[in-house]
């Protein structure tokens, strides 16, 4: 699925700079895109590998500082690695590097300095 598409389907909206608004979760719970226990976890962007790719843009939103998008000969995006800063975020945080395959969270880890 395309990046730009899963963002449209999170419905992320934005608070500030860098949040996406606590009242789309019910919503993306009752669509069925997030479980009860993911929306929980999205506010605190506690990102796991295995999430769906719709985790990332609700914890973080589409406003990523750098983004590698992957594809194979047909152009096919086959995996997205995006860094997000949170110097502006309301969540503290190092900041993360996520990596997207086929749709699940591959690797989630701490952006170093």
């Amino acid at each position: 699925m395309q990046s730009s598409r899963v963002q449209k389907q999170c419905g992320v909206v934005w608070i500030g700079l860098n949040h996406s608004t606590p009242s789309n979760f019910p919503r993306l719970v009752a669509q069925g895109v997030l479980t009860p226990e993911q929306a929980a976890r999205v506010d605190a962007q506690m990102l796991r590998v295995g999430d769906p790719e719709c985790m990332v843009y609700a914890s973080f939103g589409i406003r990523e500082n750098e983004a590698d998008f992957r594809r194979d000969r047909d152009k096919r995006l086959i995996s997205i690695a995006l860094d997000f800063r949170c110097d502006l975020s309301p969540v503290s945080c190092p900041g993360w590097h996520v990596e997207v395959r086929d749709g699940l969270v591959s690797t989630v880890r701490p952006l170093t300095k």
